[in-house]
């Protein structure tokens, strides 16, 4: 890795990683950089500026998931190596239950689910003592493993890309501050809280609305499931399964299900991110297809009840939907409504500081 970024990522106390240096892992850490530098690219493209470019570089580290900073090289993306190794750990297990998504693939009659684990050992991979289990051996669900991971990737790069494609990096600069880090252990920051969520609300809705116009092949392998075929119309398993994706890696991520001392959070509950972020996908999807937003919206329950499933297969616990409730009650909307207005106080400064494209409009109340 080059030398430039050994410096640059000084600054944040990392290491650089280098993705070929691990053999078992070089594949998925190699991939996950192409894919990033292929959509972000084509990004740039669309929006009118094709000499534009994000760097991408990994780091050795556990203790964050993803950081987007500006400085004076440019806009830079860095990922923990630990992010797409626990992101393909997290999918690999998850398909060796039965009960996760059950019409994918089949299970040898002597197969056994895994047992448990922590959500901790879960997220942090690589600091994690629980011995690794291999691919599910069905083709079918293995290929599916690898798929999600993928899908998982492209949000959280998608969202990184929201924090500088928006002007929120260039925002942090003028506090004085060098990066927007996504779920690190020990947050820090000198703009208000209140400000930190609005910026990730707007970057969920960011990559909500790019994850819209990803193209995959799944439906080249992966046969479709009749019920929500016929449910939603033809191609809604893969949709459904690309939402299940991300929903699942945020709900392993942070476990916050309450709007309890909301105020002292960089981020909004995860069922609140989860309810932005579908609803921005699903409302792009209306917008490019001219499908009924509300007949879209009728999948989150299918999509939020197979990932809670999943996720209470993986650390052993009782599924628990106490907040997705939370997330659809009285309280939670008056608090995205605190989110909405406070992005008219934002936006405008972010305004001049976007690197292209429009930003959300501001809601009237």
């Amino acid at each position: 890795m080059a030398f430039d970024f050994k410096t640059r990522l000084a600054k944040f106390e990392k290491i650089p990683f280098d993705p070929t240096s691990k053999e078992e892992w070089a594949p998925l850490l190699q991939t996950s950089v192409e894919q990033f530098a292929l959509h972000s690219g084509g990004r740039s493209k669309a929006r009118g500026v094709p000499g534009y470019r994000v760097d991408i570089a990994i780091s050795e580290d556990v203790k964050y998931n993803a950081l987007a900073t500006t400085d004076d090289k440019g806009d830079l993306v860095v990922t923990s190596a630990n992010l797409p190794l626990a992101l393909e750990a997290i999918f690999k297990r998850a398909l060796c239950f039965k009960s996760v998504i059950p019409f994918a693939g089949s299970f040898d009659e002597d197969h056994i689910d895994p047992e448990p684990v922590n959500r901790s050992d879960l997220i942090y991979f690589l600091d994690s003592n629980v011995p690794r289990i291999g691919f599910p051996s069905d083709e079918t669900r293995s290929r599916l493993a690898s798929h999600l991971t993928v899908v998982a990737m492209d949000f959280v790069f998608e969202h990184e890309l929201g924090h500088i494609w928006n002007g929120h990096t260039s925002l942090f600069r003028s506090h004085g501050l060098s990066a927007i880090e996504e779920i690190e252990k020990k947050p820090d920051s000198r703009i208000p809280k209140i400000d930190l969520q609005t910026l990730e609300m707007d970057a969920d809705a960011f990559a909500g609305t790019a994850m819209s116009g990803r193209t995959y092949s799944e439906h080249t392998w992966l046969p479709a499931f009749p019920k929500w075929e016929d449910e939603f119309g033809v191609g809604s398993t893969y949709l459904m399964l690309r939402m299940f994706a991300v929903y699942l890696a945020l709900r392993c991520m942070d476990e916050a299900a309450t709007l309890a001392k909301v105020e002292m959070r960089k981020h909004p509950p995860i069922y609140v991110r989860h309810f932005i972020i579908l609803a921005s996908w699903m409302g792009a999807i209306s917008r490019s297809t001219g499908r009924d937003v509300n007949e879209l919206y009728k999948m989150h329950p299918y999509v939020a009840g197979a990932a809670e499933n999943t996720f209470a297969a993986l650390t052993g616990r009782e599924v628990d939907l106490s907040g997705l409730n939370m997330a659809f009650s009285a309280e939670a909307r008056e608090y995205h409504k605190s989110l909405l207005k406070n992005w008219a106080l934002l936006r405008p400064q972010l305004d001049t500081l976007k690197r292209g494209g429009n930003l959300a409009p501001v809601s009237e109340f």
